[in-house]
């Protein structure tokens, strides 16, 4: 067999994941609009001691140890593993808030296969509109931290880095610059 023959076939997705992991993508792009994350925003002026901002930490009670925990595990244990991250946005011309939500996941659909996809999604919450980008393409990990790299498929079976002009719908850009 040779190795052309191998990564077409890698490629090739049979109806029934496509189908689940769309479902999954999409049943996520209707929940994560109504989170509402409230955060209080502390300095370190105000309290500079706090335990969790000193790593190795593991939080009080828990098997959790920071900053191993943040990093990608072992798939034959946890098939499916995802970060995100939700963002509240001021745009620092304009004044307009947004909200917006960034997520990748990597999912092990077989012994031989997995999955890897990223989610962006920010919202212009004055005319109530959504944009939305969903790649597949290669997630690379580390065991030990959080550090992550995503390059996405091209229709030409290429990778490519994902830059953020690319994430951001065209209508949101202005001479090459995000309209926030």
């Amino acid at each position: 067999m040779k190795i052309k023959d191998v990564l077409i076939k890698k490629r090739t997705t049979p109806y029934y994941t496509i189908h689940t992991i769309l479902i999954l993508l999409i049943t996520i792009m209707l929940i994560a609009p109504t989170i509402i994350l409230h955060v209080a925003a502390i300095t370190d002026t105000e309290q500079p001691d706090l335990p969790w901002k000193n790593y190795p930490y593991q939080p009080p009670g828990t098997d959790i140890l920071f900053p191993t925990d943040e990093g990608a595990h072992d798939t034959c244990k946890y098939p499916i593993e995802w970060w995100y991250a939700n963002f509240h946005l001021t745009g620092q011309t304009t004044g307009r808030e947004y909200g917006a939500f960034v997520a990748f996941y990597k999912i092990q659909t077989t012994v031989a296969e997995t999955r890897e996809i990223m989610i962006f999604s920010i919202s212009d919450i004055a005319i109530e509109k959504t944009y939305t980008n969903v790649k597949l393409g290669t997630l690379t990990t580390c065991p030990d931290y959080l550090d992550l790299s995503f390059e996405y498929i091209t229709n030409d079976y290429e990778t490519d880095d994902q830059t953020i002009s690319e994430i951001f719908d065209t209508n949101l850009l202005i001479n090459g610059h995000t309209a926030i």
